[in-house]
């Protein structure tokens, strides 16, 4: 089970206001414009999300004792079918044993594709030496 916790937008009723900003600055390491701007703006936001509920429970307390309105929400692990990637599609299986291509070692999985920028450099190069070779020896 996925855990997320997410801000209402607003400080908890009663809370002092200078003293619920800077103890979210502390928390989250926001200035106080980005603290107003993302976090108390009455939009609600996803500030975390983790499978770890310890986590979660422990950033929601700190959290609502600094006075910001939160609340944590459980979501669902979906699993998905065979997509691309899935080495053995057979959908009456588990997912949980599938191997992807993506996860097999180096010596396995296709190498990805790489820049030719090396190649470009070098045809700069000989394109100079063309050009600043003196051809009156």
């Amino acid at each position: 089970m996925k855990y997320q916790l997410i801000s209402s937008g607003r400080l908890l009723a009663g809370s002092e206001e200078k003293e619920s900003i800077a103890q979210i600055q502390r928390i989250t390491k926001l200035s106080e414009t980005q603290v107003w701007k993302s976090l108390l703006n009455d939009k609600p936001k996803k500030l975390l999300s983790s499978y770890d509920k310890e986590k979660i429970k422990k950033a929601s307390l700190a959290l609502r004792k600094a006075g910001l309105e939160v609340k944590v929400r459980q979501v669902p692990s979906v699993e998905r079918g065979g997509g691309p990637g899935d080495i053995a599609p057979n959908k009456e299986k588990s997912n949980r044993g599938k191997e992807r291509i993506d996860m097999l070692p180096y010596s396995i999985t296709p190498p990805e594709k790489r820049s030719h920028s090396g190649c470009y450099l070098a045809a700069l190069l000989l394109f100079l030496i063309v050009l600043l070779y003196p051809t009156h020896l």
